[in-house]
């Protein structure tokens, strides 16, 4: 999430239709820890998860169309700035696909985490199958890991930058994560990140 919430225009987005941007954070965690459950299949050991009428299908059809309304609903307000974009577009889809692979490899690797390589391609892939499923056009999505990296580095580069809104959703977010942890770790987040 802090990856997401350094793109300025899609942080400005998020704070503007999000539970973050008024500090209650436990729902949006929540629905974004429920959709990671849901997608990975974790805990149920089920491999139709992402098959028509699975718990992860379902979740990323509800999340889709989650997206077109708020993507609608903003376009047609007013709320947002035309300089911004088209909200929750391809490359906002794309990011928040890299948020959740290229960018948790690097982590992994930066904090000296080993992990299989190959495990690492299929969750790529993986994200890959759940990001076409969200709508993302099937020629963006990174044939591999170092594609997933190049595509990180190159939305950085074009969307990242300090905003009160990322300031703000960041915020938010470690404020939660400090007091979900056990008191020794609070700072943890913070540090980490």
């Amino acid at each position: 999430l802090p990856n997401a919430y350094a793109a300025a225009d899609g942080a400005r987005v998020l704070a503007t239709t999000s539970d973050l941007a008024t500090k209650n954070v436990t729902r949006r965690v929540a629905e974004t820890g429920r959709m990671l459950i849901d997608v990975m299949d974790l805990g149920r050991e089920s491999p139709a998860a992402l098959e028509p009428g699975g718990q992860g299908y379902l979740t990323v059809r509800g999340v889709r169309l989650l997206h077109g309304v708020v993507r609608e609903t903003l376009r047609s307000s007013g709320r947002v700035d035309p300089a911004w974009g088209l909200p929750v577009n391809q490359e906002d889809l794309l990011g928040t696909l890299i948020t959740f692979t290229a960018a948790v490899f690097e982590a992994l690797d930066r904090v000296g985490i080993r992990y299989d390589p190959d495990q690492a391609e299929d969750y790529l892939h993986t994200w890959c199958v759940i990001g076409e499923m969200l709508g993302i056009e099937r020629k963006l999505l990174p044939a591999d890991r170092a594609a997933a990296t190049a595509l990180m580095h190159r939305i950085a580069e074009r969307h990242h930058e300090r905003s009160p809104a990322g300031d703000l959703l960041m915020g938010a977010l470690l404020r939660h994560m400090e007091t979900s942890m056990p008191l020794a770790l609070r700072k943890l987040p913070v540090t980490m990140t």
